[in-house]
């Protein structure tokens, strides 16, 4: 069934809108559209608000963009991003794409600062799919560059890592902070009791 009527136009419209605030009411019809499992749409919706937008909503509910407001809107905003994120990256060719495989070092650092469940798991959620694309090997999505085969890291003469090997040191930084986090509770309260 395909969701080209009014308002996959509608949305497309606002997502492509010079003024955020469009865009944020676009992405709340698109998170919608998402729900509905048509995948042309949903590329579509990808291709219209474009990786710069989402990674701009990301860094800003991470703190690290300006927002009127204070920690209420920058969880919303947060919010917003990692669920449209994990919405779009259902669509195979939308989770390899470059712009949604570079947000992964700033899903990880959410995952580790995080103290919302519901954040957590759309981070973990958005994190297992972009994986999922990279093991079936998926390369020219939406259009756009090709997902980068790895980094180059000075250090070791050339040598390059793949985005699963980059992956998983992220999720093992995950948990190692997690973990950190978790001791220093138990210490707190430790000295607390004492």
């Amino acid at each position: 069934m395909a969701a080209s009527g009014p308002p996959l136009e509608d949305c497309l419209r606002l997502l492509r809108s010079e003024r955020d605030e469009q865009k944020l009411a676009g992405l709340l019809v698109a998170a919608n559209i998402c729900r509905a499992g048509n995948t042309d749409a949903v590329a579509k919706v990808y291709r219209a608000v474009g990786p710069g937008f989402l990674r701009r909503l990301l860094n800003t509910g991470m703190g690290l963009g300006k927002v009127e407001g204070g920690k209420e809107e920058r969880e919303a905003y947060l919010w917003l991003a990692v669920t449209v994120l994990a919405g779009l990256a259902c669509v195979p060719e939308v989770a390899a794409d470059e712009g949604v495989v570079s947000t992964v070092p700033l899903v990880a650092e959410v995952v580790a600062k995080s103290t919302d469940p519901a954040i957590t798991e759309e981070c973990f959620e958005l994190l297992s799919l972009i994986d999922a694309q990279r093991k079936q090997g998926r390369r020219a999505p939406c259009g756009r560059a090709a997902m980068p085969q790895g980094r180059r890291d000075p250090e070791e003469n050339g040598r390059r890592f793949s985005v699963g090997q980059v992956y998983v040191g992220l999720l093992f930084y995950v948990y190692q902070a997690q973990f950190t986090k978790q001791l220093e509770i138990q210490e707190k309260l430790t000295c607390q009791k004492v």
